[in-house]
């Protein structure tokens, strides 16, 4: 009788209650070449689980209000801006026709005579980067051509124009098209990539201002609608991957949430080869489990009963699990829950007035006295405490690899430009999170107590993560 089989990655995370008897598919994966194992680096590949997006768009839009021109020159002649339709015919005259409706001119040809227009330009550019989710410090951009698009006066594509939006280079992930100042009564580009849509409205503020449009290359359609007769100029500009920074990027596979993640895969064939081979290989692996924090916390002060896979109520967290558990159960992982508390405690000098043991102390302290959250004063003391579950909630009584996730997360707290044991941790933001609570008490108090008592601050945090156990080290099953 064959097992059961599920779809890489998982749809319905119910299927992870049940690990033992979990049996990933690895359709529309492909086995990762000898070249991959041997050469992972397994925190870097499985990074791109924290690029996952659900608010994802193809098309981000930015319209410059007060930008200079950019003193265009072509053929020895200064073009207008805006644009008139005389000058928009020369350049058609003098354009390689590459497509229907779409007219070509070497970036050679024209030239920028403006020198405001490259840091006005640096400007549009990176603003319509970010508006696509893309850091501008992990790439590089340069002009590639001025485009003309004149618009179709017959059915069945009247007004609508298609783009050419492959890439012409490996490094080569997106474009960002500047629409030039020209008369236009209705225009608008338009981007569709599966299930994702995104919209600009090109009329807009179109006699002055440009146009900047961000949008990935490899996208199922892209089109632009212009009103009848009404042409559109764009300049083209490459936005390139840099390396090595280029690894970090979001690009357009990180917003389509539902297709396979190779690299999830590479990283954990890569790390399990590692640990099986009798060789010593080349990888950057954990030397112990890696840890993900997952976006939310999964559990309460005084809670006895913990969730499972399909109480995972983040979106971006469910999806992380369902790229990740396929993978990891494939290559003989384990994947547990670790739900952690942690107080760090500072102690403050007292206030210099007396108060009796009987009465309510705690009152007579406002808790905004105290904060060193702010740098008030150094945090002296750091307690952490871990549980660990099974993915159907049941609590794992293993105090040694507990005590090691304790340590781990004491560690970060504590020296967090420092800190390492061997393992990995992703999506970090257990240092930056702010504290839930804050508590106060006064250090050993007798009859009476004076400024020589300290008031002992305690503020908390909690943090779910996701524990990746590797398999131990020849054999395929997961090592505790």
């Amino acid at each position: 009788m064959s097992l059961p089989s599920y779809e890489m990655p998982i749809h319905d995370l119910s299927v992870l209650k049940d690990w033992d008897n979990f049996t990933p598919s690895t359709v529309r994966y492909t086995t990762p070449p000898l070249e991959i194992l041997e050469d992972v680096d397994v925190t870097e590949f499985l990074g791109c689980l924290e690029r996952i997006k659900l608010d994802g768009s193809p098309l981000g839009g930015y319209v410059f209000s007060g930008a200079p021109s950019p003193g265009l020159v072509f053929n020895k002649k200064v073009l207008s801006v805006p644009l008139r339709r005389s000058d928009i015919k020369s350049l058609v005259t003098e354009a390689k026709h590459v497509k229907k409706h779409i007219h070509e001119i070497d970036v050679a040809k024209i030239e920028s005579t403006n020198p405001a227009w490259e840091k006005a330009a640096k400007k549009g550019i990176e603003t319509a980067m970010e508006r696509l989710s893309i850091d501008p410090k992990l790439c590089i951009w340069k002009a590639a051509n001025t485009t003309v698009i004149t618009s179709p006066k017959t059915p069945p594509t009247e007004g609508t124009v298609s783009m050419n939006l492959h890439p012409v280079s490996n490094d080569h992930f997106a474009s960002v098209f500047v629409f030039l100042p020209s008369s236009r009564s209705r225009a608008s580009m338009e981007v569709r990539h599966r299930s994702m849509y995104g919209t600009h409205n090109l009329s807009l503020s179109c006699m002055f201002e440009p146009h900047f449009v961000a949008c990935y290359t490899g996208v199922d359609s892209a089109i632009v609608k212009l009103s009848p007769g009404e042409p559109v100029v764009h300049l083209t500009y490459h936005l390139m991957k840099k390396s090595p920074q280029g690894a970090s990027l979001r690009l357009l596979r990180d917003i389509v949430t539902f297709e396979p993640r190779q690299e999830v895969i590479n990283a954990l064939a890569g790390w399990a080869h590692t640990l099986a081979s009798d060789s010593k290989l080349q990888c950057d692996i954990p030397s112990g489990h890696l840890l993900y924090q997952l976006n939310e916390c999964y559990n309460r002060p005084g809670d006895k009963t913990f969730i499972d896979a399909t109480g995972i109520a983040n979106p971006e967290d469910r999806l992380v699990l369902s790229h990740l558990a396929p993978a990891a159960k494939y290559y003989g992982f384990k994947i547990l829950f670790a739900h952690a508390s942690i107080w760090e405690s500072a102690s403050f000098p007292g206030e210099g007035q007396g108060y009796d043991s009987d009465s309510n102390w705690d009152e007579c302290l406002d808790e905004k006295d105290y904060n060193f959250e702010d740098g008030d004063s150094e945090p002296d003391r750091t307690e952490t405490e871990v549980v660990l579950t099974e993915l159907d909630g049941r609590e794992i009584e293993d105090s040694d690899f507990r005590m090691k996730i304790e340590e781990l997360l004491g560690d970060i707290v504590n020296y967090p430009e420092q800190w390492d044991n061997g393992s990995a941790i992703l999506n970090c933001r257990i240092n930056t999170q702010p504290f839930e609570g804050k508590e106060l008490s006064v250090d050993e108090p007798g009859d009476r107590v004076w400024d020589s008592n300290p008031v002992i601050v305690t503020c908390g945090k909690r943090a779910s993560f996701l524990v990746v156990v590797p398999p131990a080290p020849s054999t395929n099953e997961a090592a505790l």
